[in-house]
């Protein structure tokens, strides 16, 4: 079978070996392959054997191995003689790291051979889109697996990585977070780093879209690479967006074909800046979770970095779930393993409540987050728009908006105050901050001096 023949008995056997002689090794090697990348049967129980006498903590030699296998009745004949010989025959020990990556990388080829035996089978069997969705689930399954090593790691080891980053930061030169542009929401939160999740909540007609498009936009300004997945707009809506923001075109021009001749200049300069940006842009609706994730994998490997992507809004992202708040839960674990994985920020957009219209004070909290709490749990910063005079015609605020910074893990929350231009699909920071802060107070009624 071509399957087996993509197999290496020696490094496996080595592997086996290699820890009987130096069981220091297991929590290492354990971190690079799992009992199941073994071709061999009898080296699976081996293997797994080892694992659970280590997660007992026994101590793992020839002997100890054959008693727990016995005593379990998973030592058959032979195989005490099969144990001996693997570490007898080891070729070094220390070299047993090496031996665990070619175990692994033979198992991850022996996957790929049977995933292109499922795709024929899927081929015969499904329509077109049913079975490009399970390859790319599969592929994504297997590039995981085959992805960077992981496991429990000495505190030793991490010390002086940690030290060196406290002395950057003391010297002014540890690298800054990627900036959005409005520079109190970066003096609050440091600038969007990766590996996080950011949250941008709000109702309908709060701006959340024009938000992320914009820090999409500053982000490859500055030479980043940003995709941008849409369920809601078309994408030739969100470029006449950014042509307004860049070139300060009144979007309303831009839509009516009533452009001046200042107008179209503006438009010109917009377009050639942004013609050269590494943005992409998606608009397809209600997207399937493993396709969004597999195109910003994609996209990464194709563009060798990625520095942020956005989810606009990711209620609309369809997933596994008995119900919707269970498709929720799994959307927003999955983007913030999304973050960590490509190591960028992530930003998702969120419809928030419409329970807090019932309110007085509409301003959006933490629990206003609808269909899953894991929203909350996931967000490393959880933010949300608010604009007074939606609510409040004869607001003193109108023109502004509130960023809410309800959550900041590890970090200060907050009011940011921001001025909205509707006309430019535009957010910019305020040098001061809201009217309604600076207007004077009404004097209270005194009571009756007694």
């Amino acid at each position: 079978m071509a399957e087996q023949a993509i197999a290496s008995m020696e490094a496996e056997m080595s592997v086996i070996g290699g820890l009987l002689v130096s069981p220091v090794s297991f929590g290492e090697v354990a971190a690079i392959v799992s009992a199941g990348d073994f071709s061999a049967e009898l080296h699976r129980r081996i293997f797994g054997a080892m694992s659970a006498m280590d997660a007992a903590g026994q101590p793992i030699d020839v002997l100890t191995v054959a008693e727990w296998m016995e005593a379990r009745g998973t030592l058959r004949d032979g195989d005490w003689a099969h144990i001996a010989t693997a570490q007898r025959d080891t070729p070094s020990a220390a070299n047993v790291l090496a031996y665990a990556r070619i175990v692994r990388d033979r198992a991850r080829r022996r996957e790929l051979l049977q995933l292109g035996a499922d795709l024929q089978r899927w081929a015969l069997r499904d329509d077109a889109e049913t079975a490009m969705a399970n390859l790319r689930a599969a592929i994504d399954a297997v590039a995981d697996r085959a992805g960077t090593e992981s496991g429990l790691v000495p505190i030793k080891s991490l010390l002086s990585g940690v030290v060196e980053e406290i002395d950057k930061r003391q010297n002014g030169i540890s690298p800054k977070g990627t900036q959005t542009g409005l520079t109190d929401f970066d003096a609050l939160i440091g600038g969007l780093k990766p590996g996080l999740l950011y949250l941008i909540n709000g109702r309908p007609g709060m701006g959340k879209s024009v938000f992320g498009l914009q820090i999409a936009e500053r982000v490859v300004a500055n030479g980043g690479v940003a995709s941008y997945f849409t369920a809601e707009m078309p994408n030739a809506e969100q470029v006449e967006r950014l042509v307004a923001n860049v070139g300060r075109v009144p979007l309303g021009r831009l839509r009516d074909g009533d452009l001046s001749e200042d107008d179209w200049s503006r438009l010109t300069s917009a377009v050639g800046r942004l013609s050269d940006a590494r943005l992409w842009l998606d608009e397809t609706g209600s997207p399937l979770l493993s396709d969004l994730l597999s195109k910003a994998r994609r996209l990464k490997r194709r563009e060798g970095k990625m520095d942020l992507v956005v989810v606009d809004h990711a209620g609309l992202v369809e997933a596994g779930g008995e119900n919707r708040q269970q498709a929720q839960s799994v959307v927003a674990r999955s983007l913030k393993g999304l973050a960590k994985e490509m190591s960028c920020p992530v930003l998702a957009l969120v419809q928030l409540s419409r329970k807090l219209e019932e309110r007085n004070d509409k301003r959006p909290i933490l629990s206003d987050l609808r269909d899953s709490g894991e929203w909350e749990q996931s967000g490393d910063v959880v933010a949300m728009l608010y604009r007074d005079e939606i609510y409040n015609p004869d607001s003193p605020d109108k023109g502004c908006a509130e960023l809410l910074v309800r959550k900041q893990r590890g970090g200060e929350t907050g009011i940011v105050p921001l001025l909205f231009s509707g006309q430019y699909a535009r957010f910019e920071s305020m040098s001061c901050g809201l009217p309604s802060w600076r207007a004077p107070q009404k004097p209270r009624a005194r009571g009756i001096d007694l």
